[in-house]
């Protein structure tokens, strides 16, 4: 009765409850059509609840920390724009994820995936400026990245690889690079601790110079669904990444029991470095929309 008085719903948090499903009619009142965010971490879910599939109109979908090992083959919430799956059980990039062509943000750490199929074919992820793999099992990364237009931000750290992919080397857009906790032959951790830029450079510079990577690339000029990029995007951008390293950082401090006392040390320097990296960046965007760059 109370949901049927209610005039709409925007923003949903059924985080922290134990769920391990929903009701299948719960999402089916009127005031629900309304619904863009939906907030459903820290549960016992197994898969994506069939009741969230007539959410057609989602833009961020929160299902970090639950048992989650299967996704939707074809979603109908095609118009997401953010996922966060982190600490779940998948076991390999969901197909379904694909699918969804407006994608800007995909947080998949924590999870136990082996390999990163080709995300750029038939174009299906061109506005995806956010990848979180960090954590997960991966041994294997397909060809594919430096076709992706808006990617900005990619996190591999902490996984099985044994190689670099040297298309990382040229990534136009890419701004931000982790890599670290990797079993890499080629790249070594003093280029590492060096940050983004020497990464990409030491990449770029280890591609044989036949390569076609090296060529001019026709990346994919379709204009179609691909989100033009405002000055003051990468700022935003910038303090969303520092925000989901802060997180990942916090976590690990707080959950990893096997941390050694100088492991410990070191990641909270990095964690504290973060924090005022942070802050100084929410100043500039603060100074930025009082300046009007961010209308």
């Amino acid at each position: 009765e109370e949901l049927h008085n209610l005039s709409s719903v925007k923003t949903l948090d059924l985080s922290q409850n134990n769920f391990s499903e929903l009701p299948k009619d719960i999402f089916c009142f009127p005031c629900f059509d309304t619904l863009r965010v939906l907030l459903l971490e820290q549960n016992k879910f197994r898969s994506v609840p069939p009741s969230v599939e007539k959410l057609r109109d989602l833009t961020e979908l929160n299902l970090r920390k639950n048992h989650i090992s299967v996704f939707p083959s074809h979603p109908s919430f095609v118009g997401l724009l953010h996922l966060d799956m982190r600490n779940n059980a998948l076991q390999m990039f969901p197909d379904g994820i694909r699918k969804l062509t407006k994608l800007r943000t995909c947080l998949l750490g924590m999870n136990e995936i082996r390999r990163l199929p080709n995300l750029s074919q038939d174009g299906m992820m061109n506005e995806l400026e956010t990848l979180d793999l960090s954590n997960n099992k991966l041994e294997t990364i397909d060809d594919g990245l430096c076709e992706l237009p808006c990617l900005q931000n990619l996190n591999i750290e902490n996984n099985n690889l044994r190689r670099i992919p040297l298309e990382l080397g040229v990534c136009k857009n890419l701004k931000s690079l982790l890599v670290n906790g990797n079993q890499f032959r080629m790249l070594k951790y003093s280029v590492i601790q060096k940050g983004t830029t020497a990464i990409i450079d030491f990449i770029k510079n280890k591609i044989p110079l036949d390569s076609p990577l090296l060529q001019e690339k026709k990346v994919n000029t379709s204009t179609q669904g691909i989100r033009s990029l405002r000055p003051g995007d990468a700022v935003l951008d910038k303090a969303g990444t520092l925000k989901s390293e802060i997180e990942t950082l916090a976590q690990k401090l707080n959950e990893d029991f096997s941390l050694s006392g100088a492991k410990k040390y070191a990641l909270k320097k990095k964690l504290a470095l973060k924090r005022a990296s942070l802050i100084r960046l929410e100043r500039k965007i603060k100074l930025e929309e009082q300046a009007g760059n961010y209308t």
